[in-house]
C-alpha cells in the first residue's frame, strides 16, 4: 500500500513537473505567426470570449495553456478596446501583458509645415491610413466640406500640419475631420481669434498664412512677409507671389522660368489682383499668427539673400538695388 501511494505521488508529480514545463515552454515561445497581425478588442468582450477570438483567428495555438496563464496573469480584467498588433516573433505571455497595459496600436501620422493637400494624401497613403485618391476626393467634396460648415472649393489651407495618432481602420474622413478642427482649435484657442469672425475673413487669414509658409525660410521674418503682402493689397498692387504661380502649375519640374509668370491659371499674382482662391499649403501656427498680426513696417519689396534671409524693402529703387545685389550679380559671377 505504502508502494502504490508512493508511486502514485511520484506520477502526479512527474506529471505535473511535465505539465509545468510545458506550460513554461509555451507562455515564454513564440506565437509562431506568418507575419504580425492586427486583432480587435470590442467594447464589452469578456476573457473568455478574447480568447476564442484570438483562437478562431489563428493567433494562439493551445487555448487551454493561454487560459490557464489568463488566469494566473488576471483574466478578470478589462481589457482596453482597440486594435493590437500581435507580433510574430514575440510570446503568449509577452502579449496579453500588453492586453493587460492597453498597448493599442496606433499609427502616427507626421505632417509638416506648408504641405499642400497631395502631399498630406500620400503621407496619409505611406502610412497606411488611407487612400491617397480616397483623401483627395474627399478634401474636394463640396457635400463633405458643408458637412463641417463651410463652403469651399477644397480644405486646403484648413488641415493643420501637426502630429496625430490614430487607430487602425480609421476611415479617411475622420482623418481630415481631426486636422480640420485642430486648426479651429489653433485659430481659437491657441492664437485667440474670435470665433464670431466671419469665415471669409478666417479664409483671407489662412490664405495670407500658406503664402507667408511658402516664403519665409526663417519663422522670425514671418510678420515681415506678411506686411509686405497686406500693404501690397492695401495699395492695390499686385502680390506677385512664386509660389502662387507654382501651385497652379501642373507638373511643375522645380525650375519657375518667365513663361510660367504669364500662365494663365486663378492662381498666379502675377496676372491677377489680389489673394489667390484658396490657400496654397497649410500653414503652421507662426504663419497663421503672422497673417492675423503683421509686422507694422511700410516694405513693399522682399528678395532673398540665398541663406534663407530675406531683404526687405520700402521702394521699388531699393528693391531692384537688392535684387541686383543678392541675384543677377551672384548669378554672373557664378556663371
Amino acid at each position: 500500500m505504502k508502494r502504490k501511494f508512493l508511486w502514485l505521488t511520484s506520477f502526479l508529480v512527474s506529471g505535473l513537473l511535465i505539465f509545468v514545463f510545458f506550460y513554461l515552454y509555451y507562455i515564454k515561445s513564440p506565437l509562431g505567426l506568418e507575419e504580425d497581425k492586427l486583432f480587435e478588442v470590442k467594447k464589452g468582450e469578456t476573457g473568455i470570449q478574447i480568447i476564442n477570438n484570438l483562437s478562431n483567428e489563428g493567433i494562439i495555438k493551445n487555448k487551454f495553456l493561454f487560459r490557464i496563464m489568463v488566469k494566473i496573469k488576471g483574466g478578470d480584467k478589462r481589457i482596453i478596446p482597440g486594435f493590437y498588433l500581435a507580433r510574430k516573433n514575440e510570446s503568449p505571455e509577452s502579449f496579453w501583458s500588453r492586453l493587460l497595459q492597453g498597448d493599442v496600436e496606433k499609427y502616427k501620422l507626421v505632417i509638416p509645415e506648408g504641405y499642400n493637400i497631395y502631399q498630406i494624401a500620400q503621407v496619409v497613403e505611406n502610412v497606411k491610413l488611407g487612400s491617397a485618391k480616397r483623401f483627395l476626393e474627399l478634401v474636394k467634396d463640396k457635400k463633405f466640406i458643408a458637412s463641417l460648415g463651410y463652403d469651399l472649393p477644397s480644405l486646403e489651407g484648413y488641415l493643420f500640419p501637426s502630429t496625430y495618432y490614430f487607430m487602425p481602420k480609421t476611415k479617411e474622413e475622420d482623418v481630415i475631420k481631426e486636422m480640420f478642427n485642430k486648426t479651429f482649435e489653433v485659430l481659437y484657442k491657441e492664437i485667440g481669434i474670435p470665433e464670431k469672425m466671419p469665415k471669409k475673413e478666417i479664409h483671407k487669414i489662412l490664405t495670407y498664412a500658406s503664402m507667408i509658409e511658402k516664403e519665409a525660410k526663417v519663422k522670425e521674418e514671418m510678420p515681415l512677409i506678411s506686411a509686405v503682402f497686406h500693404n501690397r493689397i492695401r495699395k492695390g498692387m499686385k502680390l506677385q507671389c512664386d509660389p502662387t504661380v507654382i501651385y497652379g502649375l501642373k507638373n511643375f519640374n522645380g525650375d519657375l522660368t518667365k513663361k510660367d509668370l504669364y500662365s494663365k491659371h486663378p492662381y498666379n499674382t502675377y496676372l491677377y489682383y489680389g489673394l489667390p482662391p484658396t490657400p496654397i499649403a497649410n500653414p503652421s501656427k507662426e504663419a497663421i499668427i503672422a497673417a492675423y498680426k503683421p509686422a507694422q513696417v511700410d516694405y513693399l519689396y522682399f528678395v532673398s539673400r540665398n541663406d534663407g534671409t530675406h531683404i526687405f524693402s520700402k521702394s521699388l529703387k531699393e528693391h531692384n538695388s537688392a535684387v541686383y545685389k543678392f541675384q543677377k550679380k551672384n548669378k554672373r559671377e557664378e556663371s
